[in-house]
């Protein structure tokens, strides 16, 4: 076994410390590893500080000191690290990089984790291999030194710009006509050109950068439907509700209530 699991879960920091601004010092006494849903304050560990933003992944070692400003939230797993090899790998692994590119695949990955870990033993084979996923994306991650994915390598120029302005306004009221004037093509020869480089069409990709915002809201947020339909671009609740559940199966408010009652870990004294 290269890794034992400690802990792991969700935590809010309104829920566990109330209105108090920033937590006292702390050494760090095992592996943390943080995915910060949405953005907070700030985060110390030892000499450096990061402004958390949605995306970012803290990845504090033992004997480090650390503190934060609050309010923020995060998922975490923390564990130990049983062979020599694998700490020596770990202990060169930055505090913090940008995980936002990979930001479904990371929380996928510690969703797996806290499931795996309320059904067996924490010694558990299967949580040994869940461990491994995570610490192979980490690794990923932090070679790539906080540059950013290249999810349209093979785009050209102008396809990455109507991409960067959707990813920019996709909250806004947003058509295929004003994508089109930005980028100085006629309506229908940008459908076409978007769907034979990216193997979807303008609709589809900006109806998906919307239904991922609202699951970051409905997971982290106590917003209304009706705000968090507004914020994500939609025109109406229903259109967003019937889009939702849809994709899904269920409604944006099915949704929040089975991710609660699944993920969310009251459990301050443990952080």
């Amino acid at each position: 076994m290269n890794f034992k699991l400690i802990n792991c879960g969700f935590f809010d920091s309104k829920i566990a410390f109330g209105n108090i601004k920033e937590s006292k010092e702390r050494k760090v006494e095992y592996y943390e590893l943080e995915l910060f849903p949405t953005d907070g304050e700030l985060s110390f560990v030892g000499n450096k500080k990061k402004a958390i933003t949605h995306g970012t992944l803290l990845f504090a070692k033992p004997n480090e000191i650390r503190h934060s400003v609050f309010p923020f939230k995060a998922f975490y797993v923390r564990f130990e690290i049983c062979t020599p090899e694998f700490a020596e790998i770990l202990n060169n692994v930055e505090t913090f990089n940008d995980a936002s590119h990979m930001y479904k695949k990371i929380l996928k990955c510690m969703h797996d984790i806290i499931d795996a870990s309320r059904i067996s033993n924490i010694d558990n084979p299967i949580l040994e291999c869940k461990m491994h996923k995570l610490i192979d994306e980490l690794l990923i991650i932090n070679s790539e030194s906080n540059t950013n994915q290249k999810l349209y390598e093979s785009c050209s120029e102008i396809i990455i710009d109507a991409i960067n302005f959707i990813n920019n306004h996709y909250h806004e009221k947003l058509s295929i006509n004003s994508i089109a004037h930005f980028i100085h093509l006629s309506p229908i020869y940008f459908h076409g050109l978007f769907k034979r480089e990216t193997g979807t069409t303008p609709y589809e990709y900006i109806t998906k950068k919307r239904i991922d915002h609202a699951i970051i809201l409905l997971e982290t947020s106590d917003k209304k439907i009706s705000t968090i339909s507004s914020e994500c671009g939609f025109s109406s609740q229903s259109y967003f509700s019937a889009t939702f559940k849809k994709t899904f199966g269920c409604t944006p408010k099915e949704y929040r209530r089975a991710y609660c009652e699944k993920y969310i870990i009251y459990n301050p004294k443990k952080l």
